[in-house]
């Protein structure tokens, strides 16, 4: 499948665990903040009603003789890359804000067909390790980024990597744990004494990640670094600082 095809998908299925609310009704069920949807949606494409929104409603009485049971919506939902009908139904019930119900649930189903929130839909958040995987991975983005949104860019400093404009908190994530592998295999190359190891561990801490991501992520990385600094400084200091194109050969 194409990834420009599962672009907004891969951007927004994810779903933040304190946004949602379990249900008992039907059987059980997580209920998805429909302010929050809207909010998410917004940051994609703008204010609802000037890029995107709901369209052409037409409600619908269904009922049983005289007696009014249910209330269908059919609407056309439209967004930047196009549109589409959609309709739902719920059981009438006087003074329960049926319309506005039903046009809440009618914005949730079409968000849906986009991929906003398809892990609830999927099924996910019925398994509690997801749900805590995903309030640990929240955790873990630094204020102003959010999952399933792209990565505010820090300006680059020294030689340290930047992360692409296109860069979004899952993937961030992963490259959060790549570091810290890269980190763990150096420390395993450091302790056999291997000098290439020292200094890709020295620019990946002091002239990269270290100084240009965010204070968070800094954090995250030093705890998994601080015996590996002390050990690759103690190299280090055996290594001449002219000696870099030397060839490799563990030192004691």
């Amino acid at each position: 499948m194409s990834d420009a095809n599962m672009k907004l998908w891969d951007q927004v299925w994810q779903t933040d665990p304190a946004q949602t609310k379990r249900c008992n009704q039907r059987g059980g069920f997580t209920a998805i903040g429909a302010q929050y949807q809207i909010r998410e949606a917004t940051k994609i494409w703008g204010p609802y009603g000037k890029t995107w929104g709901v369209r052409d409603c037409e409600y619908v009485e269904i009922r049983n003789g005289e007696v009014l049971e249910e209330v269908a919506l059919e609407a056309t939902f439209w967004y930047p890359a196009g549109e589409f009908q959609i309709a739902t139904d719920i059981a009438y019930k006087a003074g329960n804000d049926t319309r506005k119900k039903l046009l809440t649930d009618l914005t949730t189903k079409s968000l849906s067909k986009l991929g906003f929130n398809s892990d609830v839909f999927e099924g996910k958040f019925d398994d509690n390790k997801y749900v805590n995987e995903r309030r640990k991975q929240i955790a873990a983005v630094p204020p102003g980024m959010t999952t399933g949104n792209k990565i505010p860019q820090p300006k680059p400093k020294g030689n340290g990597q930047k992360l692409p404009p296109s860069t979004t908190a899952a993937q961030y994530l992963a490259r959060m744990a790549e570091l810290t592998k890269m980190l763990s295999d150096s420390e395993q190359e450091v302790k056999s004494g291997d000098r290439d190891s020292c200094r890709r561990l020295r620019r990946l801490r002091l002239d990269g990640w270290g100084d240009e991501i965010s204070a968070e992520d800094t954090a995250i990385l030093n705890g998994e670094a601080d015996e590996v600094l002390s050990l690759y400084e103690a190299r280090l200091a055996g290594i001449p600082a002219s000696d870099e194109t030397a060839p490799d050969a563990a030192t004691d």
